[in-house]
């Protein structure tokens, strides 16, 4: 969607948005910006399909395991599992776009599912 007029829920939202970024007062051209990304990427948050957030390591290798585990949650239960690093950016240089992304997401998402990743063996001391 290109719309940029405020959805439906836009104060919960906004609400969610001011606690990310610390209270900073948002221009209307970044609230133009928020809107179209919620339109964009948290319809299918708010569907009748269950929702998993899936967190984890993004470098080379780890990435493959949370692909792995976003293939089996689609592929087992017919979710829509997602990973933030596959979803489109907000265009904003001012503001911390992963607080807001990762705030919306997380307030939104029904599951957050975290992939750990241990480096070596053993147990620690």
């Amino acid at each position: 969607m290109t719309d940029s007029s405020p959805p439906p829920d836009a104060g919960e939202i906004m609400t969610v948005v001011h606690e990310a970024v610390g209270g900073i007062e948002l221009e209307p051209a970044e609230k133009r910006e928020i809107w179209r990304f919620t339109q964009r990427e948290l319809p299918y948050l708010w569907s009748q399909r269950t929702s998993y957030f899936i967190l984890g390591s993004y470098r080379d290798p780890y990435i493959r395991r949370l692909h792995a585990v976003q293939n089996e949650l689609t592929k087992q239960l017919g979710a829509y599992p997602f990973i933030m690093g596959d979803l489109l950016e907000l265009p904003t240089d001012r503001l911390n776009t992963f607080d807001i992304m990762f705030s919306l997401l997380a307030t939104y998402s029904d599951y957050i599912v975290g992939v750990f990743e241990k480096e070596s063996g053993g147990r620690g001391a």
